[in-house]
């Protein structure tokens, strides 16, 4: 049966389902990268637009990608060819939260309510499959890190499918409000500036790719729940949510 499950697990990093795989791709649309500057110069990494209107957009990404951030920047492609180009946005913290590494942006001139995603709260278990999206470095990039290329090309997409997933629960900064911490553990590969990508399932955006695990071979995400709860708490924000 393990056998099984693992060959099945390793189909989905090179065969994922045609409706998720044809998801991934149309979200690619709404994943910014987000570009910071700190004392220590320029770092980058992604993120994704939970809700748009007239009053600007607002962005979900890593809290430690922008934690010693002085200027926060928000990059999207338009396009590629001939016809496409970038478009890049000033950001500011509206608040952010350091376990389990989220943050909320505004965007006050990214003004698209069509490219907001949907958060969704399925039930997930062993070989769910899923699809991460983010600016992911090339390897070959100045110190193996990233080139040019990284922010004006449009997002990649690392299938793979979720291994398992653990919930603890904790009291939110030290008060007496609990909230479940769910993180996801997923084969997709795990690349630099990934960060902050949303993982897509079928439903919609089930979670936050977050980091590697230390051995290397698994992809950590924090889950769609628990970025709604933490936005609730920090920002009193009211996120709509698909459930099954």
């Amino acid at each position: 049966m393990e056998d099984q499950d693992v060959s099945v697990s390793s189909l989905l990093k090179t065969r994922p389902p045609k409706a998720l795989h044809a998801t991934a791709m149309r979200y690619r649309k709404s994943v910014v990268a987000i570009m910071v500057t700190d004392d220590d110069g320029m770092s980058y990494g992604s993120g994704f637009i939970l809700r748009g209107g007239p009053g600007g957009s607002l962005v979900v990404t890593c809290e430690h990608i922008v934690r010693e951030a002085t200027s926060i920047r928000v990059r999207r492609v338009v396009g590629v060819g001939e016809g496409g180009g970038v478009e890049d946005y000033a950001a500011t913290m509206i608040c952010k939260h350091r376990e389990p590494d989220i943050a909320l942006l505004r965007v006050p001139d990214l003004i698209q309510p069509s490219l907001a995603l949907n958060l969704a709260v399925p039930q997930v278990g062993l070989n769910y499959p899923a699809i991460s999206v983010g600016n992911a470095c090339p390897a070959d990039g100045p110190g193996g890190n990233w080139d040019g290329s990284t922010l004006v090309r449009l997002p990649s997409t690392l299938p793979g499918c979720i291994w398992y997933a653990f919930a603890s629960l904790s009291t939110y900064d030290d008060k007496v409000k609990l909230v479940m911490y769910e993180t996801l553990f997923l084969n997709c590969e795990t690349v630099g500036g990934m960060s902050g990508g949303p993982i897509v399932g079928a439903q919609g955006v089930i979670g936050m790719g977050c980091k590697m695990s230390d051995d290397g071979l698994l992809m950590l995400a924090v889950s769609s729940s628990t970025i709604i709860q933490v936005l609730k708490l920090t920002a009193g924000l009211h996120v709509d949510v698909i459930r099954d």
